[in-house]
């Protein structure tokens, strides 16, 4: 499968994010600064993947997302203990970098609002890498996690 390198959304480092000098200084993990980027890069009008993002659904579908009753239905199935973990984790690395991206939004009021670094989109990021993302290897070798 040939992918269109403009097309393609990689993990990325804080130089791909306009206010990563910012994020430089924290020890975020690759998956905590792709959440943020896209966090940032989807509300971005001028973002070279500005396209992309517009086709994206506003709610993504996944466990992540459903109703607390139809995951209290799940309860005693492997599934259940799964969905709590992952909306565990979800939550808790949330709670972790809420204080930096509120800085964000006060150091750049510009670039990142209130509703753009809220839970509800933090949920829709990680849904989407975990819907979406996929390992790509290069021909030439090596390869990354991306969202095609």
């Amino acid at each position: 499968m040939c992918i269109t390198w403009l097309l393609h959304v990689g993990t990325v480092t804080p130089s791909h994010i306009p206010q990563g000098h910012a994020l430089a200084s924290f020890d975020l993990d690759q998956e905590t600064l792709t959440v943020i980027w896209t966090l940032l890069d989807s509300v971005d009008p001028d973002s070279p993947h500005a396209a992309f993002w517009a086709d994206l659904p506003d709610t993504i579908h996944t466990g992540l997302t459903m109703p607390e009753a139809v995951v209290n239905a799940l309860a005693g199935t492997p599934v259940h203990a799964k969905l709590i973990a992952a909306r565990a984790h979800i939550t808790d690395a949330y709670q972790r970098v809420l204080p930096i991206l509120q800085a964000l939004r006060v150091a750049h009021p510009e670039h990142v609002s209130e509703e753009s670094i809220g839970m509800d989109r933090w949920v829709w990021a990680c849904a989407l890498w975990y819907s979406y993302g996929m390992q790509v290897v290069f021909l030439g070798g090596g390869g990354m996690f991306c969202m095609c």
